[in-house]
């Protein structure tokens, strides 16, 4: 039975893809003798449906076993367990490389039975592009390593336990369990999938010598592809922000970076694309960058699935032997893309327009170049492992520091160019009357701006981003109000940029102005900070084995309780913080640590910081990094060398407490004498890593003590968090409302790409 409904079904499978690629491929060399084309038209289709059927069957028979709790499969058991509930069986289908890999295929599966309905003249050559590439995801799950296989039945996805049946499974990452991850992953992978389709028009329309049809049917899946990457990647931010506890939403990740970069590319080819539809000029440019978006996804996967961001980056998986693959995959469509590009290049047309600098399509390509910029940016930064490897010296990680540094600049002239081009695009501006269409929406970003600084904003880098951002926002904000008094369908394009402008004011008061304070909360006093007191009430149970903390917080008339949860799990500490909305802000606390003081006389010292012990004032002054070995020095024990400054009768003695660190067993403890009271001694029995603080512990004192509950968290207050938020709804539904358009407009007889539609003089096409 695993025979069939595994690995035979995924030959089978993989054989009719290629197959339907090999006969798409004849009838798009046979397309002027209709026979002909005919007969190899008929069999891609019913390859192409054989595929389909495979992959639909190995789909359907994975996730029978998960959600009936098949542990004798691997899949299922390193992936589900029987606590779960539905929504989280069914996410655990994708929740391991195989499984991903069959959600994609699936998805490129329903794209192309769309195609095969809607592509028309185009149908045979896109789905001989899109046939390939369902051939090479097929051959992935083929091509994973046998180590876990049983008598070698069944590919990987469906090999059998050694030993007997589990009686449960592992479980899914718990830091997975939550519903925005139930969906995110789906949303990110349909962006992902759905780039195969304006890569294929772009080799079409090479392959055929067709540079100007190809942009019609091609922008409402360019509009398509960014929005649902786009979305998925910031639902992506937002269970950063609600689950992980590091209070922010967006690391710079490189698997995050990966999964941006092509959402930049395709970006970008929507400017580019308005332009060619509007004058006929970019068509190499459109070539390349919808060869380069796709490109930039099998990159991503290839980072992310070869091992090579194993040590820079949680979010990645371990190779399962798919390295080469992985790589072919890669240079393939990117050879592919590129090869054509330059065998044709000559026989591509160019346009040759001289715009001026107050033309629409001068600021079209403009904000084109600056987000090709930023992901060339982007993707040198994550790639940083390979060229560390490739020159033989220890794999590094850039810092996000990097990333904000280079891009900042960029994101000013992002929102400039949005502000001036959007309000060029939908008024006849020349060099006399820019100043009359611009200087109100200027003039309020000015004003914006000024109370900014007033309210505390000094760092000039933020002033003249939240100046561009502000600038952006009214810019659009005007042309978005004419637009929905003439012709609501075209309100796209605003809308969307008029998020942009509330997304990058919402980033700069959440990232760049935020505040926070590592507060130890002991159980049942009162601790004040950010104008708010807060009581730690004790622990209480939340039902799944989780703990919340309850607190209480008072902030002025109001009251309320939150409850951050940390618990223990067979794989990690899961803190999941408490995030209380506010109009203008987010108060955010995150669990660090609960200690319980049961000893009278143990301190808890931040750097710097001093208090008093039975007369002996103990100063916490730093950790001895030169005595200090962190990197697994002998027995591969990790050593960490305090210093400690006490004082008592106006004589102060330093001494260096030593803590040890071994894989396995529980910390070492080295107590350190004071020279003047041998009988004395202070040793270091907790490190903090996240707030940096120690417990100092000290012998040769005693006093009657009752043990006291004390929760460290980490609190800090996002301002304007939600305007980000608010942002990504806007974007979202100005996508939705663009693509809405474009497809209306496909439906339309084709014209020339270098005629300009007769509308376009009083309503001019924008996204």
């Amino acid at each position: 039975m695993e025979f069939f409904t595994g690995k035979f079904v995924t030959i089978v499978g993989f054989c009719a893809a290629l197959a339907a690629t090999y006969a798409f491929f004849r009838a798009a060399q046979n397309d002027d003798a209709k026979p002909v084309y005919d007969e190899w038209l008929s069999l891609a289709r019913k390859s192409f449906f054989v595929m389909m059927i495979a992959i639909v069957v190995n789909g359907f028979h994975l996730l029978y076993l998960i959600l009936t709790h098949q542990f004798q499969y691997n899949y299922v058991k390193h992936y589900s367990s029987t606590d779960l509930n539905v929504f989280y069986l069914i996410s655990t289908f994708y929740a391991g490389q195989e499984g991903s890999f069959m959600l994609w295929m699936f998805y490129g599966g329903l794209f192309g039975l769309f195609l095969m309905k809607t592509a028309k003249e185009y149908e045979a050559p896109v789905m001989t592009v899109l046939s390939l590439s369902q051939a090479f995801l097929l051959s992935m799950i083929l091509g994973i390593d046998m180590p876990f296989l049983k008598d070698g039945i069944g590919s990987d996805v469906f090999a059998l336990t050694t030993g007997p049946v589990p009686e449960e499974g592992d479980g899914l990452n718990p830091l997975l369990q939550n519903p925005w991850m139930v969906i995110h992953p789906p949303t990110l992978f349909v962006g992902f999938a759905s780039l195969i389709i304006p890569y294929s028009y772009a080799i079409a329309a090479m392959w055929k010598n067709k540079y100007d049809d190809w942009i019609r049917p091609a922008t409402p899946w360019v509009l398509f592809s960014a929005a649902t990457l786009g979305i998925g990647i910031m639902m992506g931010g937002y269970w950063a922000y609600k689950v992980l506890g590091w209070g922010g939403y967006w690391g710079w990740d490189p698997v995050e970076n990966s999964s941006l970069v092509p959402w930049l590319l395709v970006v970008a080819l929507i400017h580019t694309l308005i332009v060619q539809k509007k004058n006929g000029a970019l068509k190499k440019t459109n070539l390349l960058l919808a060869t380069l978006a796709f490109s930039a996804v099998l990159y991503s996967s290839f980072l992310t699935r070869s091992g090579v961001l194993a040590d820079t980056s949680v979010h990645s998986f371990t190779d399962l032997g798919l390295y080469n693959q992985l790589l072919a995959f890669v240079l393939v469509f990117l050879g592919l893309g590129v090869g054509l590009l330059v065998i044709r290049f000559k026989s591509i047309k160019v346009v040759s327009r001289d715009e001026s600098i107050y033309s629409r399509e001068f600021f079209l390509l403009c904000g084109a170049v600056v987000l090709t910029l930023i992901a060339g940016v982007v993707v040198a930064g994550i790639s940083t492992p390979i060229v560390d490897s490739l020159l033989n010296r220890p794999i590094t990680k850039l810092e996000p520091d990097f990333y904000n540094e280079v891009t900042l600049p960029l994101a000013v002239l992002i929102g400039f160019l949005s502000a001036i081009g959007q309000s060029i695009w939908w008024t006849k501006i020349d060099r006399d009357n820019l100043f009359k269409a611009l200087w109100l929406p200027f003039a309020l970003a000015l004003v914006f701006t000024s109370v900014l600084m007033l309210a505390g904003m000094k760092d000039v880098s933020m002033i003249l981003l939240a100046l561009a951002a502000s600038f952006s926002l009214f810019a659009n904000g005007q042309v978005l109000l004419k637009v929905l008094k003439g012709n609501p369908k075209y309100a796209g394009g605003s809308l969307t940029h008029v998020g942009l402008g509330l997304m990058l004011l919402g980033i700069i008061g959440s990232a760049k102005y935020d505040q926070t304070q590592h507060l130890e909360l002991p159980k049942g006093k009162t601790v004040q900070a950010f104008g708010k007191e807060m009581t730690y009430a004790g622990m209480q149970d939340v039902g799944g084995g989780k703990s919340g903390f309850k607190i209480e917080v008072r902030d002025g008339n109001k009251s309320y309780v939150a409850m951050p949860i940390m618990y223990e799990t067979k794989r990690m500490t899961v803190q999941n913080p408490d995030v209380a909305h506010y109009l203008t802000k987010d108060f955010y606390i995150a669990p660090v640590n609960v200690m319980i003081k049961d000893n009278p006389n143990q301190l808890i010292l931040k750097k710097g910081e001093s208090q008093t012990l039975e007369g002996y004032v103990v100063k916490f002054v730093n950790f001895n990094m030169e005595k200090s070995v962190l990197g697994g020095g002998v027995d591969g024990k990790i050593k960490v060398v305090a210093i400690l400054e006490v004082s008592k009768d106006g004589k102060t003695e330093t001494i260096e407490p030593v803590y040890l660190i071994q894989a396995g067993s529980a910390p070492i403890i080295e107590y350190a004498s004071l020279p003047s009271a041998p009988n004395v001694s202070f040793a270091i029995t907790r490190i903090d890593a996240t707030s940096g603080k120690v417990m100092v512990e000290a012998k040769g004192l005693g006093t009657n003590f009752e043990p006291q509950e004390t929760l460290i968290v980490e609190a800090s207050v996002k301002p304007f968090i939600n305007v980000l938020w608010l942002g990504t709804y806007v974007v979202a539904i100005g996508f939705v409302v663009s693509i809405y358009r474009r497809w209306q407009e496909r439906k339309l007889k084709a014209r020339s790409a270098l005629v300009a539609e007769p509308i376009a003089d009083k309503n001019p096409v924008a996204l």
